[in-house]
């Protein structure tokens, strides 16, 4: 992965999303927990995703593109889903903050 504008990285996220024979999402451990915790279920964090803005990124040494994107869940409350762009097709959610 290489280093990409908000925007850019967002579009990147929304593509991955809509070709689901393509793209794939998987969630980590502590993703699942936290999404319990805050009350959040997977479509939520679509939504999330599908719709948020990516508010911060970050290029790791392992080329792993994380980025913070923020908006609204399926119940308008604001929300912060951090995921890792692994490669072209592939999403990492890392973690989800807001939520009740």
């Amino acid at each position: 992965m290489h280093e990409l504008n908000p925007e850019a990285a967002a579009t990147f996220i929304r593509d991955i999303l809509t070709d689901r024979h393509r793209g794939s999402i998987s969630f980590t451990k502590h993703a699942r927990k936290q999404m319990a915790l805050r009350g959040y279920t997977t479509q939520d964090v679509i939504h999330i995703l599908g719709s948020g803005m990516v508010m911060d990124k970050d290029l790791k040494p392992n080329g792993q593109l994380h980025c913070r994107v923020e908006g609204r869940d399926l119940d308008g409350d604001m929300g912060i889903v951090v995921t890792a762009i692994l490669d072209e097709s592939r999403l990492l959610v890392i973690t989800v903050l807001g939520g009740t």
